[in-house]
C-alpha cells in the first residue's frame, strides 16, 4: 500500500524493458495514487531515464488526484493513460481537456469490471461499492441494482465523449488506435 514504484519494479528490471522498448503497466501504490508527490517524482525521473519505456499507470479512477498533478505529467512523451475502470465523466472529460488524445486509451480491467458496482468518491477517498455494499443501504426510493462496472465505465466514456463532441475519428483513436501505438511502440 505504501511502497514505491521501485519496490514493486526494481530498477534492473526498468533498464531491462528500457533496452527492449516495452510497456509496463501498473498500479500506483499509496493513498494519493498518481497524486502522491513521492510517486510523482519517481514517475518523472524513471520516465526521463529509461525514455524507451512507454509507462501506462493505474489508479485515476477519480478526478481530483489527477487535477493535483496534471500539469506535471501531460507533457512527458512516453506516459499513457488507459480509462480501465473510470465510472466518472468528470475525471475522463478532464484528461480528454488536458492529455494528449493520441495517448489516452480504452482498457477494461477484466475480471474486475464484471462485479456489477460502480467506484464512489468523497472527500479524498474512493472505494468500489459492489453489489452487497449498495443492498446493504436498502434504497428505496429508486431501482438499486448495479450493472457491471464495464459498463459503467462505457456510459462515463459516451457521456465525456458527447460533452467534448468527438467525431468518429476521435472515438476510434481512444477505442483502438491509440492501444495499436502503444503496444506496438510505433
Amino acid at each position: 500500500m505504501n511502497c514505491r514504484i521501485t519496490d514493486m519494479l526494481p530498477e534492473p528490471l526498468i533498464e531491462l524493458a528500457n533496452e527492449r522498448e516495452l510497456l509496463i503497466v501498473m498500479h500506483l501504490g499509496k493513498q494519493l495514487g498518481v497524486a502522491d508527490v513521492e510517486n510523482v517524482r519517481d514517475l518523472l525521473y524513471l520516465a526521463e531515464r529509461y525514455p524507451q519505456v512507454r509507462w501506462d499507470m493505474a489508479r485515476r479512477s477519480i478526478a481530483w488526484p489527477l487535477e493535483r498533478v496534471i500539469d506535471q505529467i501531460k507533457d512527458v512523451p512516453n506516459f499513457w493513460y488507459d480509462i480501465s475502470s473510470v465510472t466518472h465523466a468528470d475525471c475522463l472529460t478532464l484528461a480528454f481537456r488536458n492529455l494528449p488524445l493520441d495517448r489516452i486509451m480504452y482498457g477494461s480491467d477484466l475480471p474486475c469490471d464484471l462485479q456489477r458496482g460502480n467506484m464512489l468518491s468523497f472527500g479524498q477517498g474512493w472505494e468500489q461499492l459492489g453489489e452487497e455494499d449498495i443492498a446493504a443501504l436498502n434504497i428505496k426510493h429508486c431501482d438499486p441494482r448495479p450493472t457491471y462496472t464495464v459498463y459503467e465505465t462505457l456510459r462515463a466514456l459516451r457521456r465525456a465523449m458527447k460533452f467534448e463532441d468527438f467525431g468518429p475519428h476521435e472515438i476510434d483513436a481512444v477505442f483502438y488506435q491509440n492501444a495499436v501505438k502503444f503496444v506496438s511502440g510505433k
